[in-house]
């Protein structure tokens, strides 16, 4: 009678995950467990509003302030010559990254890479705007 009860009971959970959860489970939680799609393609947008927002030049306080005005808050990172934008962490470390370069104090490059490799651009993400000096012309 036990093991009945619980086969049923199994059965059941499993009959309205299908059913009601499994629109959820696929398309709202991915297959990864850390963040859901809805996360991954929030966090994506964001990056493009942010760096739509930029453009090279742009002095190393007046990038902070829209880094600031994006909520990136709790996903930044500052250094002397780079600010780095993290989105959650995705499970084969495809998240994407967001490099600000600076020089003199001016914003000279924005790339976005995954969380792996500082050499991959990951493919849906915007282009990398770089700044391209005389000799590199």
């Amino acid at each position: 009678m036990k093991r009945i009860t619980i086969i049923s009971v199994f059965l059941a959970l499993l009959i309205a995950i299908s059913f009601f959860g499994g629109r959820y489970l696929f398309i709202t939680v991915g297959w990864d467990g850390l963040t859901t799609r809805v996360e991954r393609q929030y966090w994506r947008e964001m990056v493009r509003r942010t760096i739509s927002d930029l453009q090279l030049g742009l002095s190393k306080n007046q990038v902070e302030q829209i880094v600031k005005n994006h909520n990136w808050q709790n996903y930044c990172m500052h250094s002397e010559s780079e600010i780095k934008l993290g989105t959650p962490i995705e499970f084969g470390a495809r998240n994407w990254i967001v490099y600000l370069a600076f020089e003199n104090d001016l914003l000279t490059e924005i790339k976005i890479r995954t969380e792996d490799s500082i050499f991959r651009h990951p493919k849906d993400a915007p282009p990398d705007i770089v700044y391209l000096r005389d000799s590199e012309q």
